[in-house]
């Protein structure tokens, strides 16, 4: 039997969730999604009437057309609604669209439900897809169990199949742009963690009591549930990424995928270009078997340009050893052997730095150099030096720089020597990376790094 917490839905949200899975709505993801976009919308489905009441001004007013008679006859609106006469306010911002004339159908058509239907020509269109008269009774609109079946219909109606679990596109068709994203991430996190099967089963036998509500997820780690999506970050993030970049998935501009760590926009588009190219669910979120799918093609491309004749992925870590694992198991606490393929950037990095600098801090820097600036070895650096908490490596191309806060929690040292050898397979390519292959090699001048510390 489900627990009591204080995470659990309340009796609003339970109402939502029986009518959803109702309605067909029962793919975990799906209804994530659902639940977190009306909740968003509705602020944790506490709303079920327009109340009109901008506390902090007409500023707050979202419709363009409440100023079409003047700030001032706007703002008189605005202090007879807070005093409980909002009918004018309702006129300026509804009067005479969606079907409503200039009179009182702009109060009378107000928003109402969970998901605020407004506008006569809106009730009339629901009412008949629902059986209900809406437009002769609208305030049946804000009945608990109408509510319910009207949020699934606006659902059903304006969020298109193929998008329903996708929050940025379902964000999207909903909002005509991406307003509120993060929060309808972080909520969807809370939903998702919650819609679990044993869950879903005793909502159905009606064994879950309400509780709380369920509050967005602030802050969940990449990888916590098992999927990296929009707005986390860390070095899942930026391994993902280097590896779209082996892949060539370009965002939906055609542009490459920066290593940032972050996932952004390009990363998600690139995931969600990725996962129809290979017939997966279209989530634009990267999780377990889009991971495990994305290492598959990896491996199969490698095993491609091998078979062509092409040159193989050069040895990992130790110079002329077997492999990844090799490398990293002969890698010491007090640094790397003086046989890594990366011990001179290593130590050329590691002697410009604050002689109290982790070992985990140094390998950080050393990998954001390398495949954030394209510096390969120590001759390629012109400068690093210190100002503040960041230290800064300049490669000697113009624009080659990358720069690290020496304050704050560094990778695990296997971690960030992991990513550069990422990398170094990623530049075994030549025929699928020119550009960037051509780019890299011109970070080639005179030897010589400058070490400068501006305190």
């Amino acid at each position: 039997m489900s627990k009591e917490r204080s995470d659990m839905p309340t009796t609003n949200e339970i109402e939502v969730l029986r009518a959803a899975r109702q309605a067909n709505i029962t793919a975990r993801d799906e209804l994530a999604n659902f639940m977190a976009q009306l909740s968003h919308e509705s602020g944790g489905l506490t709303r079920k009437e327009e109340s009109f009441r901008y506390t902090r001004g007409i500023h707050q007013i979202p419709v363009p057309s409440a100023f079409r008679e003047g700030r001032e006859r706007l703002e008189a609106a605005h202090l007879a609604a807070l005093d409980g006469r909002p009918q004018e306010l309702a006129r300026l911002m509804y009067g005479g669209r969606m079907g409503n004339d200039d009179a009182g159908d702009g109060y009378l058509y107000r928003g109402r439900g969970f998901n605020q239907l407004t506008g006569e020509e809106n009730y009339r269109t629901a009412g008949a897809a629902l059986g209900l008269d809406l437009t002769t009774n609208p305030d049946l609109a804000s009945n608990m169990e109408n509510a319910a079946r009207i949020s699934v219909w606006y659902w059903q109606e304006r969020v298109p199949q193929a998008d329903r679990d996708d929050v940025s596109a379902a964000t999207l068709a909903i909002n005509g742009g991406y307003n509120g994203l993060r929060d309808r991430h972080e909520r969807f996190d809370a939903w998702h963690a919650l819609l679990t099967p044993e869950f879903l089963a005793d909502l159905d036998a009606g064994r879950v009591r309400p509780g709380a509500g369920v509050g967005p997820i602030v802050g969940l780690p990449a990888m916590e549930d098992g999927a990296l999506r929009r707005f986390e970050s860390g070095m899942d993030v930026r391994q993902l990424q280097i590896d779209l970049q082996a892949l060539d998935m370009r965002d939906a501009r055609g542009r490459r995928i920066a290593t940032t760590g972050t996932y952004d926009q390009g990363t998600e588009q690139s995931i969600r270009g990725f996962q129809e190219a290979h017939g997966l669910p279209v989530t634009g979120r990267a999780n377990q078997q889009t991971l495990e799918v994305i290492q598959d093609v990896l491996q199969r491309q490698q095993a491609r340009v091998q078979l062509d004749g092409g040159p193989a992925a050069p040895p990992m870590g130790l110079a002329g050893g077997n492999g990844e694992l090799e490398g990293l198991q002969g890698l010491r606490v007090d640094g790397i052997p003086s046989g890594h393929r990366d011990y001179a950037l290593f130590e050329a990095i590691r002697q410009n730095l604050p002689e109290e600098t982790t070992l985990e801090k140094v390998a950080e820097v050393a990998m954001r150099a390398k495949t954030e600036a394209g510096i390969l070895r120590p001759e390629q650096i012109d400068a690093i030096f210190v100002q503040a908490e960041r230290v800064f490596v300049i490669g000697k191309v113009p624009g080659f720089r990358t720069d690290a806060n020496l304050s704050t929690p560094a990778p695990e040292f296997r971690d960030s020597m992991r990513s550069m050898e990422a990398f170094d397979r990623q530049l075994a390519r030549p025929a699928q990376f020119p550009e960037q292959r051509e780019s890299i090699n011109q970070n080639q001048v005179a030897p010589g790094v400058s070490s400068r510390s501006l305190a």
